[in-house]
């Protein structure tokens, strides 16, 4: 459980200009450290679109659905 979080998988500071390029930074990072397959960064924008990630004050948690992740 220790590993579940990883410092070079938090970004500080960075902007994005819309809900899809925030979900591209996302996905992006995410396959860079090995954690998902292009197929699951397809499926957090589509899960994204059904509802928002935002939780408020700037931040969002974008995530996929099981079916995507592989």
């Amino acid at each position: 459980m220790t590993n579940l979080v990883q410092p070079a998988g938090i970004l500080l500071g960075v902007t994005a200009s819309s809900r899809e390029e925030a979900v591209t930074l996302c996905g992006e990072l995410l396959q860079r450290l090995g954690c998902v397959s292009q197929e699951y960064v397809d499926a957090m924008w589509e899960r994204e679109q059904i509802f928002s990630s935002f939780i408020g004050n700037g931040v969002a948690i974008p995530h996929g659905r099981i079916k995507g992740l592989k």
